[in-house]
């Protein structure tokens, strides 16, 4: 925790992927467009579907709710459980 003139400041970080929004690189509009593609990316992705912007919401509204008063220097990674197929 950071100490600024009294008050506290809080480092956390959210690390997000395989999630699908309004912004696409021209490799995700492979979801769209490109035969197979969307079954090969959704079977690494242990809930069997995309994310959506709401499930990022949802944990940063948690980081920046009292909730998380406990919470400092966390790293949440929200992408579905790909990462497990890494480690």
């Amino acid at each position: 925790m950071v100490h600024l003139n009294g008050s506290s400041m809080f480092n956390d970080v959210l690390y997000c992927h395989g999630y699908d929004n309004q912004v696409r690189s021209q490799d995700d509009e492979r979801l769209d467009h490109e035969p197979g593609f969307k079954e090969m990316v959704l079977s690494g992705i242990m809930l069997d579907r995309l994310g959506t912007p709401d499930d990022i919401a949802y944990c940063a509204t948690y980081l920046a709710s009292d909730e998380s008063a406990w919470t400092n220097g966390a790293s949440l990674v929200i992408d579905g459980g790909i990462s497990v197929n890494y480690f």
